[in-house]
């Protein structure tokens, strides 16, 4: 159960930091800077790896492990 919560907040992250790199794309703003500046927040976030814009990323794992 804790390999599946963790695959699973894993996944949320990558979309997350997915999601707001399309954004910034649609309005025409640095992505790697909004990330980057979102990630010296260290409150909010244990490790900013997941949360950088980029190719698109994904586990092997994750469908197998994240789909109920």
């Amino acid at each position: 159960m804790v390999k599946y919560a963790d695959n699973c907040f894993h996944a949320v992250k990558i979309t997350f930091a997915n999601e707001v790199g399309n954004i910034c794309k649609e309005v025409g703003v640095d992505s790697h800077a909004v990330m980057n500046i979102f990630c010296q927040d260290t409150k909010l976030n244990l490790s900013p790896y997941y949360l950088k814009p980029g190719l698109r990323l994904a586990a092997p794992a994750c469908p197998r492990t994240c789909a109920p």
